[in-house]
């Protein structure tokens, strides 16, 4: 994934929904997350549910809840990587 952004993503939810900026599910060793910002989200950020992943550039700011939210199993690297 590169350069995207996802800005105020479940404008309209339901009450007591969790729906992350982005959701990563068991990713390969391949995969590189790069230049990606993801801004105002009503939940996480950007929740990893296991697999290998490596951030580069990454923004995550004025979410509801976590900015990463990172489940058992995941293996990462991280650069230059700003959460606010």
């Amino acid at each position: 994934m590169n350069i995207s952004q996802c800005v105020t993503a479940a404008a309209g939810r339901a009450t007591n929904s969790e729906i992350n900026g982005i959701s990563f599910y068991g990713v390969g060793a391949g995969t590189t997350v790069d230049h990606v910002e993801v801004m105002s989200n009503y939940d996480d950020a950007m929740e990893f549910f296991g697999g290998n992943v490596n951030l580069k550039y990454v923004c995550n700011s004025f979410c509801d809840d976590d900015q990463v939210d990172i489940d058992p199993g995941l293996q990462r690297k991280n650069a230059v990587c700003v959460f606010r």
